[in-house]
Protein backbone atom coordinates (compact mmCIF):
# COMPACT_ATOMS: atom_id res chain seq x y z
CA UNK A 1 0.00 0.00 0.00
CA UNK A 2 1.35 3.43 -0.92
CA UNK A 3 2.15 5.67 2.06
CA UNK A 4 -0.50 8.24 1.06
CA UNK A 5 -3.21 5.53 1.00
CA UNK A 6 -1.94 4.15 4.31
CA UNK A 7 -2.07 7.61 5.90
CA UNK A 8 -5.58 8.26 4.57
CA UNK A 9 -6.78 4.89 5.84
CA UNK A 10 -5.23 5.64 9.22
CA UNK A 11 -6.91 9.05 9.30
CA UNK A 12 -10.31 7.52 8.52
CA UNK A 13 -9.80 4.85 11.17
CA UNK A 14 -8.86 7.46 13.80
CA UNK A 15 -11.90 9.53 12.89
CA UNK A 16 -14.21 6.54 13.22
CA UNK A 17 -12.69 5.98 16.66
CA UNK A 18 -13.85 9.45 17.66
CA UNK A 19 -10.66 11.50 17.39
CA UNK A 20 -10.85 15.22 16.61
CA UNK A 21 -9.09 16.96 13.72
CA UNK A 22 -6.58 18.39 16.19
CA UNK A 23 -5.62 14.99 17.60
CA UNK A 24 -5.52 13.36 14.17
CA UNK A 25 -3.31 16.17 12.92
CA UNK A 26 -0.92 15.62 15.83
CA UNK A 27 -0.76 11.89 15.18
CA UNK A 28 -0.43 11.98 11.37
CA UNK A 29 0.78 15.53 10.56
CA UNK A 30 -1.92 15.74 7.88
CA UNK A 31 -3.13 19.38 7.50
CA UNK A 32 -6.63 20.11 8.79
CA UNK A 33 -7.70 21.31 5.35
CA UNK A 34 -6.86 17.88 3.91
CA UNK A 35 -8.57 16.17 6.84
CA UNK A 36 -11.72 18.15 6.13
CA UNK A 37 -11.80 16.85 2.59
CA UNK A 38 -11.05 13.26 3.50
CA UNK A 39 -13.46 13.06 6.40
CA UNK A 40 -16.46 15.10 5.25
CA UNK A 41 -18.59 11.99 4.80
CA UNK A 42 -17.49 10.26 8.03
CA UNK A 43 -19.99 10.54 10.91
CA UNK A 44 -18.28 11.89 13.98
CA UNK A 45 -18.89 10.82 17.57
CA UNK A 46 -16.22 12.20 19.96
CA UNK A 47 -14.52 9.58 22.14
CA UNK A 48 -13.73 9.86 25.85
CA UNK A 49 -10.31 11.45 25.16
CA UNK A 50 -11.87 14.22 23.07
CA UNK A 51 -14.72 14.74 25.53
CA UNK A 52 -12.21 15.11 28.35
CA UNK A 53 -10.23 17.67 26.32
CA UNK A 54 -13.44 19.59 25.61
CA UNK A 55 -14.38 19.55 29.30
CA UNK A 56 -10.90 20.72 30.33
CA UNK A 57 -10.96 23.46 27.70
CA UNK A 58 -14.36 24.65 28.93
CA UNK A 59 -13.12 24.62 32.52
CA UNK A 60 -10.02 26.63 31.61
CA UNK A 61 -12.13 29.06 29.60
CA UNK A 62 -14.53 29.51 32.52
CA UNK A 63 -11.59 30.13 34.86
CA UNK A 64 -10.18 32.77 32.51
CA UNK A 65 -13.58 34.45 32.15
CA UNK A 66 -14.09 34.40 35.91
CA UNK A 67 -10.63 35.80 36.56
CA UNK A 68 -11.20 38.56 34.00
CA UNK A 69 -14.57 39.35 35.58
CA UNK A 70 -13.00 39.57 39.07
CA UNK A 71 -10.24 41.81 37.73
CA UNK A 72 -12.80 44.16 36.18
CA UNK A 73 -14.82 44.24 39.41
CA UNK A 74 -11.69 45.02 41.45
CA UNK A 75 -10.67 47.73 38.99
CA UNK A 76 -14.14 49.30 39.16
CA UNK A 77 -14.08 49.15 42.97
CA UNK A 78 -10.66 50.79 43.09
CA UNK A 79 -11.78 53.51 40.71
CA UNK A 80 -15.01 54.08 42.68
CA UNK A 81 -13.10 54.38 45.96
CA UNK A 82 -10.70 56.92 44.45
CA UNK A 83 -13.47 58.86 42.73
CA UNK A 84 -15.75 59.10 45.77
CA UNK A 85 -13.13 59.63 48.45
CA UNK A 86 -14.22 59.75 52.08
CA UNK A 87 -18.00 59.87 52.59
CA UNK A 88 -19.00 62.91 54.65
CA UNK A 89 -22.04 63.43 56.90
CA UNK A 90 -23.61 65.52 54.16
CA UNK A 91 -22.97 62.74 51.65
CA UNK A 92 -24.80 60.32 53.94
CA UNK A 93 -27.68 62.78 54.25
CA UNK A 94 -28.03 62.99 50.47
CA UNK A 95 -27.67 59.23 49.97
CA UNK A 96 -30.39 58.60 52.54
CA UNK A 97 -32.74 61.09 50.91
CA UNK A 98 -32.12 59.38 47.58
CA UNK A 99 -32.92 55.98 49.06
CA UNK A 100 -36.05 57.37 50.65
CA UNK A 101 -37.19 58.82 47.31
CA UNK A 102 -36.99 55.34 45.82
CA UNK A 103 -37.98 53.07 48.72
CA UNK A 104 -39.66 55.22 51.37
CA UNK A 105 -43.28 55.85 52.28
CA UNK A 106 -44.37 59.23 50.89
CA UNK A 107 -48.14 59.01 50.63
CA UNK A 108 -49.30 57.80 54.06
CA UNK A 109 -49.34 60.97 56.13
CA UNK A 110 -47.05 60.72 59.15
CA UNK A 111 -45.76 57.20 58.45
CA UNK A 112 -42.01 57.07 57.94
CA UNK A 113 -40.86 53.72 56.58
CA UNK A 114 -38.51 52.11 54.06
CA UNK A 115 -39.06 48.70 52.45
CA UNK A 116 -36.34 46.59 50.84
CA UNK A 117 -35.11 42.99 50.56
CA UNK A 118 -31.41 43.93 50.53
CA UNK A 119 -29.95 43.81 54.07
CA UNK A 120 -27.28 46.39 53.17
CA UNK A 121 -29.92 48.85 52.01
CA UNK A 122 -31.84 48.45 55.26
CA UNK A 123 -28.62 48.87 57.26
CA UNK A 124 -27.72 52.00 55.28
CA UNK A 125 -31.16 53.53 55.81
CA UNK A 126 -30.96 52.63 59.50
CA UNK A 127 -27.63 54.48 59.79
CA UNK A 128 -29.17 57.44 57.95
CA UNK A 129 -32.06 57.61 60.39
CA UNK A 130 -29.62 57.53 63.32
CA UNK A 131 -26.84 59.83 62.03
CA UNK A 132 -28.82 62.24 59.87
CA UNK A 133 -32.25 62.25 61.50
CA UNK A 134 -31.20 61.93 65.15
CA UNK A 135 -33.10 58.72 65.91
CA UNK A 136 -32.12 55.72 68.03
CA UNK A 137 -32.90 52.03 67.60
CA UNK A 138 -35.70 52.46 70.13
CA UNK A 139 -37.51 54.40 67.39
CA UNK A 140 -37.41 51.43 64.99
CA UNK A 141 -39.91 48.70 64.31
CA UNK A 142 -39.47 45.99 61.72
CA UNK A 143 -42.16 44.16 59.77
CA UNK A 144 -41.21 41.15 57.65
CA UNK A 145 -42.93 40.28 54.39
CA UNK A 146 -42.23 36.59 53.75
CA UNK A 147 -43.20 33.85 51.32
CA UNK A 148 -44.27 30.24 52.06
CA UNK A 149 -40.74 28.88 51.50
CA UNK A 150 -39.20 31.31 54.02
CA UNK A 151 -38.50 30.11 57.56
CA UNK A 152 -40.16 32.63 59.89
CA UNK A 153 -37.85 32.00 62.86
CA UNK A 154 -34.65 32.07 60.80
CA UNK A 155 -35.79 35.19 58.93
CA UNK A 156 -36.67 36.98 62.16
CA UNK A 157 -33.31 36.21 63.76
CA UNK A 158 -31.50 37.13 60.54
CA UNK A 159 -33.02 40.61 60.35
CA UNK A 160 -32.61 41.17 64.08
CA UNK A 161 -28.90 40.33 63.84
CA UNK A 162 -28.42 42.46 60.71
CA UNK A 163 -30.14 45.55 62.10
CA UNK A 164 -29.50 45.22 65.83
CA UNK A 165 -33.24 45.70 66.40
CA UNK A 166 -34.55 43.47 69.24
CA UNK A 167 -37.18 40.91 68.22
CA UNK A 168 -39.58 42.47 70.74
CA UNK A 169 -39.70 45.51 68.42
CA UNK A 170 -40.80 43.39 65.44
CA UNK A 171 -44.40 43.66 64.31
CA UNK A 172 -46.54 40.79 63.07
CA UNK A 173 -44.93 38.97 60.15
CA UNK A 174 -46.90 38.96 56.91
CA UNK A 175 -46.72 35.82 54.73
CA UNK A 176 -47.70 36.36 51.11
CA UNK A 177 -49.54 33.24 49.98
CA UNK A 178 -50.65 34.56 46.59
CA UNK A 179 -49.60 31.88 44.12
CA UNK A 180 -48.31 34.22 41.43
CA UNK A 181 -46.17 36.15 43.93
CA UNK A 182 -45.11 33.12 45.93
CA UNK A 183 -43.91 31.20 42.87
CA UNK A 184 -42.15 34.23 41.39
CA UNK A 185 -40.15 34.88 44.57
CA UNK A 186 -39.56 31.24 45.53
CA UNK A 187 -35.90 30.67 46.47
CA UNK A 188 -35.09 34.25 45.41
CA UNK A 189 -35.57 36.09 48.70
CA UNK A 190 -34.01 33.88 51.37
CA UNK A 191 -35.19 36.09 54.22
CA UNK A 192 -38.05 37.95 52.57
CA UNK A 193 -38.48 41.72 52.60
CA UNK A 194 -38.10 44.02 55.60
CA UNK A 195 -40.08 47.17 56.30
CA UNK A 196 -38.20 49.52 58.63
CA UNK A 197 -40.71 51.85 60.25
CA UNK A 198 -40.27 54.76 62.66
CA UNK A 199 -42.24 55.23 65.87
CA UNK A 200 -42.07 58.58 67.64
CA UNK A 201 -42.09 57.20 71.22
CA UNK A 202 -43.74 60.43 72.32
CA UNK A 203 -41.16 62.67 70.61
CA UNK A 204 -43.04 65.11 68.37
CA UNK A 205 -39.95 65.70 66.23
CA UNK A 206 -39.86 61.99 65.30
CA UNK A 207 -43.46 61.58 64.19
CA UNK A 208 -45.41 63.62 61.66
CA UNK A 209 -42.76 66.33 61.80
CA UNK A 210 -40.04 63.91 60.64
CA UNK A 211 -42.30 62.78 57.81
CA UNK A 212 -42.82 66.38 56.69
CA UNK A 213 -39.13 67.15 57.13
CA UNK A 214 -38.13 64.27 54.81
CA UNK A 215 -40.70 65.31 52.20
CA UNK A 216 -39.39 68.88 52.42
CA UNK A 217 -35.84 67.63 51.76
CA UNK A 218 -37.08 65.72 48.73
CA UNK A 219 -39.06 68.70 47.44
CA UNK A 220 -36.10 71.07 47.84
CA UNK A 221 -33.75 68.68 46.01
CA UNK A 222 -36.25 68.36 43.18
CA UNK A 223 -36.71 72.13 43.06
CA UNK A 224 -33.01 72.86 42.78
CA UNK A 225 -32.16 70.08 40.32
CA UNK A 226 -35.24 70.39 38.11
CA UNK A 227 -35.65 74.17 38.14
CA UNK A 228 -34.22 74.53 34.63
Amino acid sequence: MKRSKYIKALVIELRKKGYSYTLINKKTMVPKGTLSGWLKDIKYFPNSIVLKRIKNAQFKSAKVLNRNKLNRIMAAQKFASKELGKISKRDLLMVGIGLYIGEGSKYKNGIVSVVNSDPNVIKLVEKWFIDSCGLTRNNFTLTLHLYPDNDVVKSTHFWSKITGIPIKQFRKTYIDRRLNKAMFNKNKLSYGTASLCIRSNGGTENGVYLFRRILAWIKEIQRQILRD
